[in-house]
């Protein structure tokens, strides 16, 4: 005979409502990121020795709010290595732009529908995958794009504690 356990479904209710926002805020917090990250490290290589500041630049500026259905605007004040390469980097654009998401990209949006945006990171993830594939197997000396997790990476250590009414009385009885 099972012996009954009463008491900890409040618990095991307020632990699955803290993984569900862990998994929403995971995905909205760290998209713009991860976007701006894929498109820096395509666009480096199109370049032999490429300035960072100016290339975060196109990518915040241009890139990122072209993808994302903003208003994007090249940069004026860079050198004009940077314009000659505006087709190739575009080329880039065009491949995400494809992706099926909701637009314009907004903090509102991505906290609205997180789902949504699965689309567009597991498409960053599988190309850095194979980047980073063909970086290893060709033995390349190149720096691999960073891989990411989709989902939160699960830990057993405690990042905070979740304390209300319930869960104390649970431990108490």
């Amino acid at each position: 005979m099972v012996p009954k356990v009463e008491g900890y479904s409040h618990c095991v209710s307020a632990a699955c409502v803290t993984t569900a926002t862990t998994y929403n805020n995971n995905i909205v917090e760290c998209f713009e990121a991860r976007l701006k990250a894929y498109i820096l490290y395509n666009i480096k290589k199109k370049f032999e020795e490429p300035d960072s500041t100016i290339l975060r630049k196109i990518v915040h500026q241009y890139c990122y709010q072209h993808i994302c259905g903003g208003s994007p605007e090249w940069p004026e004040d860079i050198p004009e290595l940077y314009n000659e390469k505006k087709q190739e980097i575009d080329e880039i654009c065009q491949e995400l732009i494809i992706i099926d998401i909701p637009r314009p990209v907004t903090l509102q949006s991505l906290a609205a529908s997180p789902g949504s945006y699965i689309p567009m990171l597991a498409t960053l993830l599988q190309k850095n995958e194979q980047e980073n594939i063909r970086i290893a197997t060709n033995r390349l000396d190149e720096t691999p794009p960073r891989l990411f997790p989709l989902s939160p990476i699960p830990s057993t250590k405690w990042r905070f504690i979740d304390v209300n009414a319930n869960a104390l009385a649970a431990f108490s009885r």
